[in-house]
C-alpha cells in the first residue's frame, strides 16, 4: 500500500492496472472456491449413507426455482399484483442483486406494456 501511494519509484511503476487487479481477484475466488469445494466433498458419500438421497432431494426442491414460481404465480393470479413488482420482491427475497435493476429499466416501459385492463400501477415505483 506505501509502494502504491508512492506511484512511482525510478523506472519501477508501483502501480496496478485495472486488468491486473481483476485478474488476481478472480483467481482469489477461484482459490478460495476449490478449496471449499474440495473440503465439502470429503463428507459427501457419509451424508448420503447417512441421510440416504431424501435430503438431497429436499435440498433440490428448496434451491430450484419452485418456491419462486408459486409466489409468483400466486401473487400474480391470486392476489393480483403487478408482475415488476413481485419481480423486484423475488429478486430481493433471492439477494439477487443484478435482478434488481430490472424492474427499474422497465418501469417507464410498463405502463405501456405490461399493465393489463385489471391492473394499476403501483405506488411503489411511481
Amino acid at each position: 500500500m506505501i509502494l502504491s501511494a508512492i506511484g512511482k519509484t525510478g523506472p519501477i511503476v508501483w502501480t496496478m492496472s485495472g486488468a491486473g487487479n481483476q485478474l488476481l481477484r478472480q483467481l482469489g475466488l477461484l482459490l478460495f472456491l476449490a478449496e471449499v469445494g474440495t473440503s465439502a466433498g470429503v463428507n459427501l458419500v457419509s451424508t448420503f449413507q447417512e441421510s440416504g438421497l431424501a435430503l438431497f432431494g429436499v435440498g433440490i426442491a428448496v434451491t430450484l426455482p419452485l418456491p419462486m414460481i408459486i409466489a409468483t404465480l400466486v401473487g400474480h393470479f391470486i392476489f393480483k399484483i403487478n408482475i415488476l413488482d413481485l419481480i423486484g420482491t423475488l429478486a430481493g427475497g433471492m439477494t439477487s442483486t443484478p435482478d434488481w435493476q430490472q424492474p427499474i429499466r422497465c418501469r417507464t416501459v410498463r405502463r405501456r406494456v405490461w399493465l393489463t385492463p385489471r391492473s394499476t400501477p403501483s405506488p411503489w415505483l411511481s
